[in-house]
Formats: structure tokens, sequence, C-alpha cells
């Protein structure tokens, strides 16, 4: 099979992004869904399907609220694609994996996709019943679904894990061996302190040049991301924007371009964004604003970008003197 990393990182076709429904087994306070209008809708293998149908993805991202929840929907529409010419598209599965997955269908689901994409959080760990779950999960996944190339960890930075001793997190990463890991900073929200926010992003970008100091450039996904939009000239921001076409279909099936965890409904916020913090700061030529999702604040993690940018600068000159 072709690298799925390399065929991501190349290949800028469109990405379709399923949130097959908002609704979830746990509760995170820090999750964007709560900012989301809920309701308990599941979208149909007619909708994914015309939506395939419409977009011809290279790339399926399969989301939610947790997806799994719904996995005989999943089942039936990958089954489809395989029916026709499913092969030239990727399938990326974002799941808690704090959940059974026995069933059936859920197996029948992990046994077609190409890649998994979970989360950790130790706010969500102090269960440690939930963890030894998610742990067992992961484990049973890489050895019993060889398909899935990549398992990879998307880290939340909440207020607690920035407290954590990074050798902590490492350690805890090395018993659960993924392919690789990205640290994520939390979406901006209105309800919270609002003078709190430059401080948060600042005391994320910290932990992250900490944290990279001691994962290998090649499991390091923000590394990984970054890399990608040097090379193909995009902006530095998530995952959705920088893949620049992609295209998210919702549990109401309503098909739209931008920001999977966007919830900010104010958009002259982004206008005022650029005038006070953007429009002299040397970092814009590479962020472009960063993610919406963060609203009025900047999140670029400035020192950790400056740690990746020397290491990548030499890594090319190796290759373009090699």
């Amino acid at each position: 099979m072709n690298d799925v990393r390399q065929i991501m990182r190349s290949n800028y076709s469109p990405s379709l992004y399923l949130e097959m429904t908002n609704d979830c087994n746990l509760n995170c306070k820090y999750c964007y869904i709560h900012d989301k209008k809920f309701n308990s809708k599941v979208l149909s293998v007619g909708d994914i399907v015309s939506a395939i149908n419409y977009i011809y993805p290279s790339k399926i991202i399969i989301t939610g609220g947790e997806p799994l929840l719904y996995p005989k929907e999943i089942a039936e529409f990958i089954l489809y694609l395989e029916a026709g010419e499913r092969r030239h598209c990727i399938i990326d599965l974002c799941t808690n994996l704090c959940l059974d997955i026995s069933d059936e269908n859920v197996k029948l689901v992990l046994s077609k996709i190409d890649w998994l994409q979970t989360t950790y959080s130790i706010d969500r760990f102090r269960n440690n019943d939930l963890y030894s779950l998610f742990s067992h999960n992961l484990h049973r996944i890489k050895s019993d679904f060889e398909n899935i190339k990549y398992r990879d960890i998307i880290v939340t930075l909440t207020a607690r894990q920035l407290k954590e001793p990074i050798g902590d997190l490492v350690d805890k990463l090395t018993e659960l061996k993924p392919t690789g890991v990205y640290l994520e900073p939390l979406s901006f929200k209105y309800t919270e302190d609002l003078h709190r926010y430059d401080e948060y992003y600042k005391a994320c970008d910290e932990y992250m040049n900490n944290t990279f100091e001691v994962i290998d450039y090649d499991m390091n996904l923000n590394y990984n991301n970054w890399e990608k939009s040097l090379d193909n000239k995009m902006p530095m921001s998530c995952t959705v924007c920088s893949d620049g076409i992609s295209k998210i279909l919702t549990p109401d099936n309503v098909l739209y371009d931008g920001c999977l965890c966007n919830v900010i409904k104010d958009k002259n916020v982004y206008k005022q964004k650029f005038i006070d913090k953007c429009a002299e700061c040397e970092y814009y030529k590479y962020c472009q604003g960063d993610c919406k999702r963060f609203g009025y604040y900047c999140a670029f993690p400035k020192k950790s970008f400056d740690r990746f940018l020397k290491i990548y600068n030499k890594r090319k000159k190796v290759i373009n003197n090699g």
C-alpha cells in the first residue's frame, strides 16, 4: 500500500469531513461540541453517498461527536464505496476509543479504515477505568487491525495538562505506542474568562516547545502539518484549513466549507484581530491569522514554530545537498 501520510501530505484533491453526529458517550467540558446546537441527528447513508458522489474526495475523515456510536451507518457507506471504486479514497476515523469495540459493526469499520485518530486528555483519564479501556482498545487495534497504518493521538492541552510534568506525558505516550502525536490547544469560548486567553495560549506554546524536545521529529504531527504547509505554500492552521479545499457534512445534512470546530458567530472579530495582532507580526506570513476557532486571540505557538523552522531548514539543506 502507498504511504498514507505521504498521500495526505501531497494530495490536494478535496477532503470530506463527515460529522456523523454531535452525540457523544463522554461529556468533556472543553469540547467544541458544547458550543454547537445539540441534536440527536445522525447522518444517513444516503446523504453520505450523495456528498461523496458530489465531491469525489480523495480523503474521508469520519468524526463527531463520537462516530462509533453509529457503526452500522459507517459500515454501510464504506461497503458502498468498496462496491465501486473505493480504494483511491483514504478513510480516517476520529474516535475517543472510550467505548466497547467488540461490536461486529465496529469491528467491520475498523477492518476497513486506513487511519485512526484518537484523543488523550488528563482530565478525562482521572477515571482509571476509562483510561484502562482506552489503552486496551488502542493496543487491541494495533494487534488486530493491520490495515490501520497510523494510530495517532491528539493530546488536548487543558489547564490541567499544562501543569502535568512533561515526563509523565511522555511515559503515557511510550506506554500507548501511537504512530504520531499532535498537541492541540483548546478553542476560544466566549463563556470563559476572556483576559486569560493570551496567557493560556502562551503557556501552551511553552509546553509544546518543551515537549517537542523529546518527541521524535517524524512522530511530531504538529511538525508534520507545518512541514506540509511550508512545502505546499499553505497557511499553517489546523488540518481542515491547511487542506484548503475541505468540505464538511453536518448531521443536519448541511455541506459547507470552513472549520469543523469554529463556533464563533461574530465575523468582525477576525478583522479586529488582524488590525491589533496580525498586521505587523513577523509570523503572519506563516499562520495567515491562524485557525478561526481561536477568535481574537493569537494561539500560534511562536517558540515551538521557531524550533521547528530551524530543524526544517537544516533537513531541507541536507536533502538539497544530497
